[in-house]
């Protein structure tokens, strides 16, 4: 399955590619959160020149890191709740 996505520039010549419906922020230290359409946290992460370094992560979320292309990859869309 081929899912939607945009790329977001990181320091250091890293890349993230989510779905866009992921929203990304992050600090002055390097550090970053994914959140969803619903406001949660689905992945904290750091990055810089030699490694990725995960904080957090929720069970919902998949993704990949590639070292050679410096490329972290969410490979999951994110769940879509409906309102009752």
């Amino acid at each position: 399955m081929i899912i939607e996505t945009v790329k977001h520039k990181l320091v250091t010549d890293w890349t993230l590619i989510a779905h866009p419906d992921y929203q990304l922020y992050s600090n002055e230290n390097n550090n970053y959160v994914v959140v969803d359409p619903d406001h949660s946290i689905v992945l904290n992460f750091a990055v810089d020149n030699t490694e990725v370094d995960i904080k957090h992560v929720t069970w919902e979320v998949a993704f990949k890191v590639k070292n050679d292309t410096r490329t972290i990859t969410i490979t999951s869309e994110p769940e879509v709740f409906e309102e009752d």
